[in-house]
């Protein structure tokens, strides 16, 4: 993926994780028996991943369960993760940052160059890099982390399906500096989310970071916060890091395959997400960690060529109760692990 951005590391946050070098950490251990249309075995390059400090998640326990997008579910096997049994990552998962220097939007490009400043959501305005945010970006792509404007710059577009939902940039409720975007969820089944496209569509492996504050009401039935789309159906097709069936788990669809962890989706506190996506446009595998740690992975799913954009907010296939808010901070994307700090 044809690099836009390399934003320099400012300041340490959440978890340990560091830039990794351009393998994924190493094994972890089989899946259960897989649901109907995919093999759900774990891809041989998924780590255990490091613990993050301060994590406010429990490491992966034994059990877990295939799932589809119904909601039905087979019993799975034991899972390994950190506290588990799994194995440590193999490679260093340290980079240095490369020199850069700084842009008017407070962004780092390397060898001194300058770069174009942050868009203020001008629809006539060429994509800016991204604003960097105060969280380090490694070897990112792409990494935004909404500060200096008010508005989501040209970078971002939204994708709503609820009229009643509302997507803006708040001060003051940040994981890092002072801005980051809040959207509000009426009850409503359906789905917004805003999207980037930088570095798209994506080839080879895929790596993503995100922190979310997330009080949505808990909904036991199929929901959506991290996905990779193709653009042809924003509802029912994706590659979605991060879902909740219960607790959480990733899932492709199609043929809507996925796996669920015995780990609950913490609210109401920052977490720091990592994802990995492999094999677009053949067989591959999805990865997630949250704060370090791994949480489920899913290997042997078809994986489109043709991913063209990354979505982070909500859907949810049934109402919700009680609605609710999420705010997102310090995003981050590139071929190679970003880390949280």
């Amino acid at each position: 993926m044809a690099a836009s951005l390399v934003c320099a590391a400012l300041s340490a946050c959440g978890g340990t994780d560091t830039a990794s070098s351009t393998s994924p950490p190493g094994a972890t251990s089989p899946r259960g028996a897989p649901s109907a249309g995919g093999s759900e075995t774990a891809p041989s390059d998924a780590a255990s991943g490091d613990s993050g400090s301060g994590s406010a998640l429990s490491p992966p326990g034994p059990g877990g369960a295939t799932v589809d997008d119904a909601g039905a579910s087979a019993s799975a096997g034991p899972q390994q993760g950190p506290g588990g049994g799994g194995t440590a990552a193999t490679d260093a998962e340290t980079a240095a940052p490369p020199a850069g220097g700084g842009t008017e939007d407070g962004s780092t490009v390397p060898n001194g160059a300058t770069g174009n400043p942050g868009g203020a959501g001008d629809a006539n305005a060429p994509p800016s890099p991204g604003d960097g945010g105060t969280v380090g970006c490694g070897s990112a792509t792409f990494c935004d982390g909404f500060e200096g404007a008010t508005t989501l710059s040209a970078n971002w577009g939204v994708d709503s399906t609820v009229p009643a939902n509302v997507v803006e940039v708040v001060t003051g409720k940040a994981h890092s500096g002072t801005n980051s975007v809040h959207i509000t969820f009426a009850t409503t089944a359906g789905q917004t989310f805003i999207h980037e496209k930088v570095g798209f569509p994506l080839t080879g492996t895929s790596w993503g970071r995100v922190w979310l504050n997330i009080a949505t009401a808990v909904n036991t039935s199929h929901c959506m916060y991290i996905e990779a789309t193709t653009g042809v159906n924003l509802v029912k097709y994706g590659v979605r890091p991060l879902n909740t069936q219960g607790d959480m788990s990733v899932n492709v669809s199609p043929p809507d395959n996925g796996v669920t962890s015995t780990m609950p989706l913490v609210r109401n506190t920052w977490t720091c997400f990592e994802w990995q996506i492999t094999g677009a446009g053949g067989t591959g595998s999805v990865v997630l960690y949250a704060n370090g740690t791994l949480v489920t992975s899913i290997s042997g799913m078809p994986i489109p060529a043709t991913l063209i954009e990354q979505r982070v907010g909500y859907e949810h296939n049934s109402v919700d109760t009680a609605g609710g808010e999420m705010w997102i901070d310090d995003y981050a994307i590139g071929s190679t692990r970003i880390g949280c700090n």
